[in-house]
């Protein structure tokens, strides 16, 4: 039988029980996130659910570390679901109030968290950025909205 033996050198970056873990990113990021939960590591997972694209990564790391809080102007509804461009489908309601308490108690939770966090994983999926046509805002999410109502940038 053939194999190829790989040597792996010890990491000087390791990942301990006291550590504390905030996963952002892609579902890869949301599947290593529940694993490390599954095993009592403290961990905050994607806080605004699954994001693929460096650029909406990055402005959840902005709302994160700003204060920002998540108002009515910051939703659209699509059918009978109000939701954010911002984040993934499960912080949707059929209420503005009910998805901007979803919305803003899950940001203020992660701020909590992230005061004390001492390990950020980070996860891509894409390098494909897509804007809202009408006012080239960046969205993390389409909501399965018509492709004409948004631009991709490369």
């Amino acid at each position: 039988m053939f194999s190829t033996q790989v040597n792996i050198p010890h990491s000087l970056f390791e990942i301990t029980f006291s550590d504390r873990i905030l996963t952002l990113g892609s579902c890869f990021s949301e599947n290593i996130g529940n694993k490390l939960q599954d095993a009592y590591f403290p961990t905050f997972i994607n806080p605004f659910g699954v994001m693929y694209n460096p650029m909406s990564v990055c402005q959840g790391i902005r709302y994160l570390l700003g204060e920002k809080e998540f108002t009515a102007d910051d939703l659209f509804q699509s059918g009978s679901l109000w939701n954010s461009f911002a984040h993934s489908s499960a912080y949707s309601a059929t209420s503005p109030d009910e998805t901007l308490q979803k919305i803003n108690s899950r940001l203020l939770a992660t701020q909590y968290f992230l005061k004390e966090t001492n390990v950020m994983m980070i996860t891509l999926g894409t390098a494909w950025v897509f804007e809202l046509a009408d006012n080239g805002k960046i969205v993390s999410n389409c909501h399965k909205l018509p492709a004409s109502r948004f631009n991709r940038l490369q």
